[in-house]
């Protein structure tokens, strides 16, 4: 038998002895301390190659008394404020032999916070703590004066209560990350990156459910974040950030039916500043094989890619601004992925898509008489000859004091062309941007023509339109 004064206990013997006194293997030990504690929660955490168990005043808190691998075990606690005895045990069997505590004061709802010095989170924590999130940007530093600035590692663990139904889970590192809920593998991304966000859905039931996140740094900078919250099945995923760059931990996360957003001057979120902020939709829907037309707008810059490929690029500071974009695709799931800044000033960010046919014309409708914002409703009309008499368009779209805008890009031969176009209220006709005709004014039923000489080739046709009140019609014609 062997008695002594460790100041700490953090032991990794290896395949040796804690004394010459001790064999290799088949010893045993039991350290005990008695100090004075403020009031309040405590995490415990003990680490051991083979056998730990943990007692507080004699209570067992912590109970691994099994043969196995370097293994952490923690709880939380509540302690009075006074003089508390700490006793842990443990038992080497054979191999290695590895022995460590450590606890600190968190609160209740706080993850368990386990930082350890090297990149496989092996071993004694360096540091325990409670978080009371996980969102981190070390930059090139250390998260505690304990560790290195590279090549450490980290366990973030909480049991919460959770309602039942779908969650969306969102983790970000630079480097490796992975998610683990209920010990289930949710997210994996244990690779060296730069800074990479991950995102999953998954149905949880009524009840306590435990998150455990993980994380390595290799080098450079480090980073670590981690959210979750509640989504509706179909949700378009969200990630909103609090820079324009996309870059980063996202501020929120949250589940949103549609992409139809105009925040004006203000923000979001309470979490975001109400300008140079942006934010990544993502959503994998079902297709029927066919031509589809995508519509986005934007105030400030937005893009929008199909499957990872870039179809619409509009991302420079603007006033609101809609782009459009036909595609065909295929039958089967594909990934609508829409991004977007805010600069500054007004702030809109709006999606549509819907099957036209590629001779169809691509017409957005709004829910306004200056044809400004995210269309209600984006559809493919085959001709513009229009009358709604006191009715609307449809359902998404007012009676009265709505816009349209018609377009479509057609070859023609060259010769001399008669352009119609009839409205009430107001209509305008542009030809290749150029306006050619123009009657935006309230009226009755009015008839505007003019007739021009086309060059051999494609030519873009765009027919505006805005309804006042009482009967709606709308209606083109080119000859």
């Amino acid at each position: 038998m062997l008695v002594r004064g460790d100041p700490v206990v953090d032991f990794d013997w290896g395949g040796g002895t804690p004394d010459p006194a001790l064999p290799g293997d088949n010893f045993s030990a039991r350290w005990t301390k008695t100090a004075t504690f403020a009031a309040g929660a405590y995490i415990f955490a003990i680490t051991g190659d083979d056998g730990v168990r943990l007692f507080v005043d004699d209570i067992l808190l912590i109970d691994g008394w099994v043969d196995q691998g370097a293994t952490t075990y923690t709880a939380v606690h509540d302690l009075t404020a006074d003089d508390h005895t700490i006793r842990f045990e443990y038992y080497e069997a054979g191999g290695s032999a590895l022995a460590g505590l450590r606890y600190a004061p968190v609160e209740p709802t706080d993850y368990q916070a386990q930082f350890f010095d090297n990149r496989d989170l092996f071993g004694t924590p360096e540091l325990v703590r409670g978080d009371p999130v996980v969102d981190f940007d070390w930059g090139g530093s250390s998260p505690d004066p304990a560790l290195t600035s590279d090549n450490f590692s980290a366990r973030w663990t909480r049991t919460a209560i959770f309602t039942a139904g779908a969650y969306l889970f969102a983790i970000t590192g630079d480097d490796g990350v992975r998610l683990f809920l209920d010990d289930i593998l949710l997210i994996d991304g244990w690779v060296d990156q730069g800074a990479t966000t991950y995102t999953a859905i998954r149905e949880v039931t009524a009840g306590e459910h435990t998150v455990r996140f993980e994380y390595y740094e290799a080098g450079g900078g480090a980073l670590a974040g981690l959210r979750y919250a509640p989504v509706n099945a179909g949700d378009y995923v969200a990630q909103y950030f609090d820079n324009p760059d996309l870059w980063g931990i996202p501020a929120v996360v949250r589940g949103e039916p549609t992409i139809d957003h105009d925040w004006g001057d203000g923000s979001p979120d309470a979490a975001l500043p109400g300008d140079n902020f942006s934010a990544r939709w993502t959503k994998p829907d079902m297709f029927a094989a066919g031509s589809y037309l995508f519509a986005i707008t934007g105030d400030d810059g937005i893009r929008l890619f199909l499957d990872d490929t870039l179809i619409i690029d509009g991302w420079v500071d603007q006033g609101p601004t809609t782009y459009t974009a036909i595609r065909d695709v295929t039958a089967g799931e594909h990934t609508i992925r829409f991004e977007y800044y805010e600069a500054g000033g007004g702030a809109i960010a709006g999606l549509r898509y819907a099957p036209i046919n590629p001779t169809d014309y691509q017409a957005q409708y709004y829910d306004n008489r200056e044809l400004f914002g995210t269309p209600v409703l984006v559809r493919g009309d085959a001709a513009v000859y229009f009358d709604w008499g006191g009715g609307p368009p449809d359902p998404a779209v007012p009676e009265d004091n709505f816009s349209v805008r018609w377009t479509k890009t057609a070859t023609f031969t060259a010769g001399n062309y008669q352009f119609t176009i009839t409205g009430d209220d107001g209509v305008r006709l542009f030809l290749d941007d150029t306006l050619i005709l123009d009657g935006w004014v309230d009226q009755g039923p009015t008839t505007y023509a003019t007739t021009r000489t086309l060059t051999a080739g494609e030519h873009t046709i765009r027919f505006e339109y805005y309804e006042a009140g009482g009967g709606a019609l709308a209606r083109l014609s080119v000859q």
